[in-house]
């Protein structure tokens, strides 16, 4: 069914089903391949994402959706390295920020 629904359902529905703490893994990939730039940038929050999933995400052709990955802490930090490299000054600047607040909580929990 909800296979089906990955071809066949409005946008809006994707976005939310990519968003879900529920959705699987596969489904996740499935929907990280959607022509729609906002249903793949919604795959990318979320945390049942997979590694190669994300890194899929980190090379996607819309920028915003490889912001999106940028913003995520729970991503690997290689990937945000990667994407602190990226050719959309956005996109490096917000994966650089998100990088420097891991390591900023990080010192701040080894100092407590």
């Amino acid at each position: 069914m909800l296979e089906h629904l990955t071809r066949n359902a409005p946008t809006s529905l994707l976005e939310r089903i990519a968003e879900n703490p529920r959705t699987h893994s596969t489904t996740l990939a499935r929907l990280a391949s959607h022509e729609d730039f906002e249903v793949r940038a919604a795959v990318a929050d979320n945390l049942n994402t997979s590694i190669k999933t994300i890194w899929k995400l980190a090379r996607d052709t819309h920028a915003d959706v490889r912001f999106r990955v940028a913003e995520c802490y729970s991503v690997p930090l290689v990937v945000l390295k990667v994407l602190a490299e990226d050719e959309n000054p956005h996109v490096a600047f917000r994966a650089q920020k998100t990088v420097w607040r891991i390591l900023k909580e990080v010192t701040e929990l080894r100092t407590a």
